[in-house]
């Protein structure tokens, strides 16, 4: 019962460090590689642990490997795929982003599906295959084929623990999918730029020529991305950032390009009105030093 206690309470502060995160109002990416790094420490700290533990009898290894270890696990699991996912969402309209987001609530159903049988036995909360799934001498032979994430070391899983892991991880990235799908749908929440600028919003309210204008000079001077970054992707984020629709920007482009005076008239006019400002700025602190 104590050895119990302890891990719980291990489990218990990795979720009070995880609430604590959740009240940081942190980017959702900032928040999953922060919690990340929680989660693998106290998963660090389970394994450390039985490597030193020598259980009882197959008992206690069996309600560790099916009950204590896979609620580690999910957590990180379920934290590193959403930082999989949030890093990979596209930006840009709220179709192509609900497309990405079905795509991944798919995959997290076909994995259930192909693992049915096991889901159904974890379910039912049935024990008769218990010393089969999840005691390390029986299985450790397949874990290299059939292990779902890295967690691989047959000293400190069994197939079936890493496997549960998994289906109790996708559990909860069904949930939160389905809560971003709902977002989406509400307008709550467009897509990541909307969540990292957290409340704060910038309307683009000059004419979207000079934004095209502007957007393409940048990216001509090769300063997102190590100059990798293409008009389409600078395109899409400009949109979310500034909530504007840019339409078909490679035409406006054009239109740009052949003008037949002051090709560059937006950034022209930005450039005077800066040193405009630096000039008057120059100016007052001239006048306050000379009285």
């Amino acid at each position: 019962m104590m050895l119990m206690e302890m891990i719980n309470q291990w489990y218990l502060e990795l979720q009070a460090q995880v609430a604590t995160l959740e009240k940081e109002q942190l980017n959702i990416l900032c928040y999953a590689k922060r919690a990340i790094v929680l989660a693998n420490q106290q998963n660090t700290q389970l394994k450390d642990w039985l490597k030193e533990y020598s259980f009882s009898d197959l008992t206690e290894e069996i309600a560790f490997f099916k009950t204590v270890k896979p609620r580690f696990s999910s957590q990180l699991v379920y934290f590193s795929e959403m930082l999989r996912i949030e890093t990979y969402r596209p930006l840009g309209k709220p179709k192509q982003i609900r497309k990405y987001l079905q795509k991944e609530l798919n995959k997290l159903l076909e994995f259930t599906e192909q693992h049915r049988d096991f889901y159904r036995y974890h379910l039912t909360g049935d024990t008769h295959l218990d010393d089969k799934y999840f005691v390390r001498s029986a299985c450790s032979e397949i874990i290299e084929s059939h292990s779902v994430h890295p967690d691989r070391d047959t000293d400190c899983t069994t197939v079936h623990s890493t496997m549960l892991s998994t289906l109790m991880a996708n559990e909860l990235l069904h949930t939160y999918l389905e809560k971003e799908l709902h977002k989406l749908d509400t307008g709550e929440c467009k897509d990541l730029f909307a969540r990292k600028l957290s409340g704060a919003r910038l309307d683009w309210t000059g004419p979207k020529a000079a934004l095209i204008e502007l957007m393409y000079s940048l990216q001509t001077a090769g300063v997102f991305n190590d100059a990798k970054a293409d008009i389409k992707h600078i395109a899409g984020v400009f949109e979310s950032v500034f909530n504007v629709e840019l339409g078909d920007f490679y035409r406006t482009y054009q239109s740009i390009r052949v003008r037949k005076k002051n090709r560059t008239s937006f950034i022209d006019s930005l450039k005077e009105m800066l040193v405009q400002r630096m000039d008057e700025t120059d100016e007052r602190a001239f006048l306050m030093h000379e009285r």
